[in-house]
């Protein structure tokens, strides 16, 4: 299957706002994404509520029911607002769905009802009475419900480790914050908190738009215009965010943390340089790849398969940040042995590169992913948001042209530069583990 070779055209609309826009007429679904992308810092928890706030209802479409009508009176199409963590960004997602127009009757077409839809979330909020930024009752229950919902993530022993984890590695950088933030924080935050949250997403923060699909061009680009571009409703100057922190660790750190757990979560952190340009960003992705970015990686075959020292074992870069993480569930007695393992593995990475069967096996499944990114608006949207973000501008053709010319000189030379920083471990308490070898 041949890749894909379009490139989306580049629209600037203000200082600070991007749309990038590639017609894909043989799609079904249209897709709108605009990216509002603001620091991670103590601000999470009121966008977080917000978020769950914005689809409780707008100003004309005051429930969740008026707004579901709402969409299938636009044939089925979906509008929704959520936010996560991007290296030390907190970006708020609005995204928006449509059937493109030669699927719908003669003369039809949705795409800039469904905009207005989209913005009418984010910029007519339902209010409260005697002028109340937002419905009483409604903010307390949606308020104690995402206070309950980041209590009760411990329950989910893979994602709160992991989260412990980069609290231990990154203490005191803005990426050890979890993106929802905490349950006090979300417990002491009052409507007009979270009204102040909801202004500053729409004036200060730094928007990428990407419109993927069969879309009549002029139609939508006036109304984001109108709306985000110089001299619309909020074409206000957006501030530069800061750069990541790139931690330089001094030597090899070791935590555990004690909770009731059958099986022990296991993660090993490295520090890297944020990648700069293609073949560098190439030659990260597939060192990682090789070490343990699937079933045919390293740490799989040998920490898994050969020595049984692991139930499961993965690594995957955050190359925004800077770093490359190692996971696994283990058990907890055999803890040591699998940080050396580890440790090995990237040592022999470093000093001999990947072998050629190796260095194929991780161009392949690349490969294999390019290939299945033309097949969907979600897919396309999430490749060339990415190639934006990292200053790269690739289609999926230039990017694997250069995939395919990297040699396992380049490999090597992209391990040589991870450097190991933080050994964390949740497990059982002790006194549990030594009641099991009794």
């Amino acid at each position: 299957m041949a890749l894909l070779e379009t490139l989306p055209e580049h629209i600037p609309l203000a200082p600070g706002v991007d749309l990038l826009f590639l017609p894909e007429p043989r799609l079904k679904r249209a897709l709108l994404q605009l990216d509002f992308d603001l620091p991670l810092d103590a601000g999470c928890a009121a966008r977080s509520l917000l978020a769950q706030l914005l689809e409780q209802g707008t100003a004309a479409h005051p429930t969740r029911m008026h707004l579901a009508q709402r969409q299938e009176e636009l044939y089925g199409a979906t509008a929704r607002v959520g936010g996560l963590r991007a290296a030390e960004k907190h970006r708020m997602r609005l995204q928006a769905g449509w059937v493109g127009e030669r699927f719908l009757p003669e003369g039809e077409g949705v795409a800039v009802q469904v905009l207005e839809l989209a913005r009418e979330l984010l910029e007519q909020p339902r209010r409260g009475a005697d002028g109340a930024a937002f419905d009483a009752e409604v903010f307390q229950r949606e308020r104690a419900q995402l206070a309950r919902h980041i209590r009760s993530f411990v329950d989910d022993r893979a994602g709160y480790a992991q989260q412990r984890f980069y609290e231990a590695m990154c203490a005191g950088e803005p990426f050890a914050r979890a993106p929802w933030g905490t349950a006090e924080e979300v417990e002491a935050l009052d409507p007009d908190t979270v009204e102040q949250a909801r202004l500053e997403i729409l004036k200060h923060g730094r928007v990428l738009i990407v419109a993927v699909g069969p879309i009549d061009r002029d139609p939508l680009l006036a109304a984001l215009r109108d709306w985000l571009g110089e001299g619309g409703a909020w074409g206000t100057k957006r501030p530069e965010l800061p750069p990541s922190v790139v931690g330089q660790p001094a030597a090899l750190r070791e935590v555990r943390e004690e909770m009731p757990v059958d099986q022990a979560r296991f993660h090993l952190g490295f520090r890297c340089p944020v990648p700069q340009g293609s073949e560098e960003m190439e030659a990260l992705l597939l060192a990682n790849s090789v070490l343990g970015g699937g079933i045919q990686g390293r740490l799989f075959r040998v920490v898994r398969e050969e020595r049984s020292l692991a139930y499961g074992i993965g690594s995957e870069v955050l190359a925004g940040k800077g770093l490359l993480t190692v996971s696994a569930g283990i058990d907890a007695r055999k803890a040591g042995e699998v940080r050396d393992e580890v440790l090995h593995q990237v040592a022999d990475l470093a000093a001999h590169g990947p072998n050629a069967e190796e260095l194929e096996m991780a161009k392949a499944s690349f490969r294999n992913g390019l290939q299945a990114i033309g097949d969907s608006a979600g897919g396309i949207a999430r490749f060339y948001a990415r190639e934006y973000q990292f200053g790269l501008h690739r289609s999926p053709a230039q990017r694997a042209a250069v995939l395919e010319a990297l040699g396992p000189d380049q490999i090597q030379a992209a391990a040589q530069r991870w450097v190991a920083d933080t050994a964390f471990l949740m497990a059982a308490p002790q006194a549990e583990l030594a009641e099991q070898v009794g």
